[in-house]
């Protein structure tokens, strides 16, 4: 059963704690850290918390949640040591590397996308 309210928010700080140990550890263990992942990590744990509804009596613990977990970010983004990216090769492909069926699938026409005007949205002038 997922969790919600304040017991959510609870348990996505612990998250954002836990990256400073991650960031710890993955430095102990290989001399690098992929700092930018955990960086946007960190963000998205502090959007998820503000989406989070919570009754009013713990507004006062979202909004702390929150703060601990911008000062976290703040700590990550001080990081002092060597940075390495991760990225994955499988994202994207080359064009060489696409077959006549991919072609036909990603190169359909503009049209079946389009709403049929020039791109502009409509304007009520009369309003």
């Amino acid at each position: 059963m997922k969790k919600k309210g304040i017991d959510r928010i609870k348990q996505i700080t612990d998250k954002g704690i836990n990256l400073t140990k991650k960031v710890t550890a993955d430095n102990a263990n290989t001399n690098s850290v992929p700092i930018d992942t955990y960086l946007n990590r960190c963000v998205s744990y502090i959007e998820e918390v503000k989406r989070e509804p919570v009754p009013v009596e713990h507004s006062v613990d979202k909004h702390t949640a929150v703060k601990l977990l911008y000062n976290i970010y703040r700590h990550l983004q001080q990081f002092k040591g060597i940075e390495r990216q991760e990225y994955n090769e499988k994202r994207t492909i080359g064009l060489e590397e696409m077959s006549g069926e991919d072609e036909e699938r990603t190169l359909e026409s503009a049209v079946a996308y389009s709403g049929g005007g020039q791109g502009f949205a409509h304007v009520n002038w009369n309003a």
